[in-house]
């Protein structure tokens, strides 16, 4: 009797030690950032976008940036409703081709099927939208987006460069670098001058310089800004304003480099 007994109690310890040990595992999964678990994407940044159906607007335009360090910034613009898009940042996890997205509070934000050319968005299950809108819910890899992401990434390590912008018909671009060196280029010139720059607040930023007989004024306002070519999302809405023996201005769009 006393043998049994003392089984017992050995079985009922051993229960108890290992559901500790199990608690205790769960705790730390759930513990650790979504981002520690994550298996690799090979080519970082990587920029989906595309238009999903809107129940009371004719779509909406999404532009997810996936970036290096397991962040991630999704934009979504509702058309005709407002100019203004929803932006949610916070941290992506990919295990397996289950791409989750989690925001800075860790609540999970969306969820996608994830490949290297598409992300198809799932359902708040978990699982595939099915029916005739179904392929409306992929997001295509931009190309595009991610070579001139490419480009800038080397004008930023190899030239210094900090801050770019470029409008189109006319063509022009500015670059300033780490010196406040600003470069103007257009298609039949090119020059560089030392800039001074003032800074109002977070979103307003200008830049004044003079080259021979011309003042310039380049003015970078915080706000999406979508190249008219390239289709490229800027961070700035550009004006660059040119003073001679008349007034010439130019509009385009711009992004500091390494910031975002």
């Amino acid at each position: 009797m006393n043998n049994k007994l003392i089984n017992i109690l050995l079985l009922l310890l051993l229960a108890l030690f290992i559901s500790f040990r199990l608690f205790t595992a769960c705790n730390q999964i759930q513990e650790q950032p979504q981002a520690e678990l994550s298996d690799p994407i090979s080519t970082l940044p990587a920029v989906f976008t595309g238009t999903i159906p809107c129940a009371d607007c004719p779509g909406i335009e999404v532009h997810l940036l996936l970036k290096e360090n397991n962040r991630f910034r999704e934009l979504n613009w509702y058309r005709d409703r407002n100019p203004e898009p929803m932006i949610t940042e916070g941290a992506w996890s990919l295990r397996g081709d289950t791409l989750a997205l989690f925001d800075d509070e860790d609540k999970r934000f969306k969820t996608y099927l994830y490949s290297e050319e598409t992300v198809t968005m799932l359902d708040s299950h978990n699982r595939q939208i099915t029916g005739d809108l179904s392929e409306m819910y992929v997001l295509e890899r931009s190309q595009m987006e991610s070579g001139i992401r490419e480009r800038h990434e080397e004008l930023r390590t190899e030239e210094g460069i900090v801050f770019l912008a470029s409008g189109n018909e006319p063509f022009w671009s500015v670059r300033v670098d780490s010196s406040d060196v600003l470069s103007f280029i257009t298609p039949e010139s090119e020059w560089s001058e030392q800039a001074g720059h003032q800074i109002a607040g977070d979103e307003l930023f200008v830049w004044t310089t003079r080259h021979n007989s011309i003042n310039m004024t380049v003015t970078a306002e915080k706000n999406w800004c979508t190249d008219t070519m390239s289709g490229f999302l800027f961070t700035h809405q550009v004006t660059v304003v040119l003073n001679n023996s008349e007034q010439r201005e130019l509009r385009g769009c711009g992004r500091f480099l390494g910031n975002e």
